[in-house]
């Protein structure tokens, strides 16, 4: 009788553990890039076009990463990591247009789930920079289960029989600013998957990790993206000099 409770009971914790989930994957959330709650005139559509600042050689650009806020993005990476600086670091530095990468502190508005991108400018510009670049990462995870679960009779099994096909899933959002404007130069985005059979004892222990990767494959991307912009403004800055 005690058997059959135990087998019953580890069946049900089974069946638990492989309960499909869907992704709901959404953009980082950057703050809002514009000047918030004041009203567009069709003045300011034209003004954007005339008052685009231009951009010169030997250029100081300010790095910030913006972490989630949302409490579903826990396993979220929720600080700019070293490989990323370093990487950030290769992408915008040329010694000519870009002079000097600075990584500021993250800063954030009064509000809790709002940024003030206001408030990293005047970081940006207390440091000397002329640029800004602003990114953030979202993640979220799906779970398709497995039926052989159900054969989980040891809590061993749980630990050793492939159970459940995970899939993480993140994007990565860039935007390149001027400071002392706020003139957006443009948004790139980056997005990228993995996906491991995993058994369900481990299924906690190994989203962490699976975040960690994707969330890295997805900045890699937005930075592959936004090389193109980067060689359109080093153009202009040459043109400058000439």
């Amino acid at each position: 009788m005690k058997l059959k409770v135990l087998v019953a009971s580890l069946s049900a914790a089974a069946l638990i553990g492989c309960e499909a989930r869907q992704m709901s994957l959404t953009s980082p959330d950057l703050g809002s890039l514009g000047v918030p709650d004041q009203p567009i005139s069709e003045r300011d559509i034209v003004d954007a076009f005339d008052k685009r600042p231009p951009v010169r050689p030997n250029t100081n650009i300010g790095v910030v990463y913006v972490p989630p806020t949302q409490s579903g993005a826990m396993e979220t990476p929720q600080a700019i990591t070293a490989e990323d600086r370093k990487a950030w670091e290769t992408t915008l530095r040329d010694n000519y247009f870009i002079k000097d990468v600075i990584f500021l502190s993250t800063l954030f508005s009064p509000s809790m789930n709002v940024r003030d991108v206001r408030l990293l400018r005047k970081n940006a510009a207390t440091l000397n920079c002329d640029l800004l670049l602003i990114y953030g990462v979202s993640c979220d995870y799906s779970r398709q289960a497995n039926p052989l679960a159900l054969l989980y009779l040891t809590i061993i099994g749980a630990f050793i029989v492939p159970g459940d096909s995970v899939t993480t899933g993140c994007m990565a959002k860039a935007a390149l600013m001027d400071v002392r404007s706020g003139y957006v130069y443009g948004v790139v985005e980056g997005a990228a998957t993995r996906t491991m059979a995993l058994p369900v004892g481990w299924i906690g222990g190994s989203l962490p990790r699976m975040y960690e990767v994707t969330a890295a494959d997805a900045v890699r991307k937005a930075r592959e993206n936004i090389r193109p912009l980067l060689t359109r403004l080093r153009d202009e800055a040459a043109k400058v000099v000439d």
